[in-house]
């Protein structure tokens, strides 16, 4: 069985244009990202990032870390659900930060989470705020693929998020 420990770390800062820009990039598979995308409108770098593979397998081990600096903006998206199909031995692993220095914007809009029946899949994520920064982020979650009969039949799904604005702790849910 082929397993992944894939990564993607990004940092977005302010160019001496005055726009976003990605300082800071790495990925390994099963991430992938898009040509970014500047929009003057909204004066925000849009980042798409891609799995390329079928979805998230047993033994896969998938690590973001997403930092915005100060007077940056970014938004990050994926072109489709992820989705964690079953697995008769093991299970997935999804650990996954986004940082936002004060002053600086993140928005984090990724396509649903679709967990298959029989899958183990934990994911994790922290989300911290400086003081005068903004950040929007959705969590999606869909039951199953319904038209199989999967509604809500994983075996194991843990879903943790920690939310901090400066060094106070306003969320923590599993």
């Amino acid at each position: 069985m082929s397993e992944f420990s894939g990564h993607l770390r990004l940092r977005a800062a302010v160019s001496a244009n005055g726009r976003t820009a990605l300082a800071a990039q790495s990925f390994r598979a099963p991430f992938h990202l898009s040509k970014p995308y500047w929009d003057a409108d909204t004066r925000t770098l849009l980042v798409q990032v891609v799995n390329p593979t079928a979805g998230i397998l047993a033994g896969d081990r998938l690590e973001s870390a997403i930092a915005v600096d100060a007077g940056a903006a970014l938004l990050v998206t994926t072109p489709s659900a992820s989705r964690v199909f079953q697995m008769r031995d093991g299970a997935a692993e999804c650990r996954q930060s986004f940082s936002v220095a004060a002053g600086g914007w993140l928005e984090v809009l990724p396509e649903p989470l679709v967990p298959h029946r029989g899958c183990s899949y934990h994911q994790a994520t922290r989300l911290e705020v400086g003081q005068g920064g903004g950040l929007f982020y959705a969590d999606l979650l869909v039951p199953g693929r319904l038209a199989h009969g999967e509604a809500w039949g994983w075996d194991r799904l843990v879903l943790e998020i920690e939310a901090r604005v400066g060094s106070t702790l306003v969320l923590r849910e599993r």
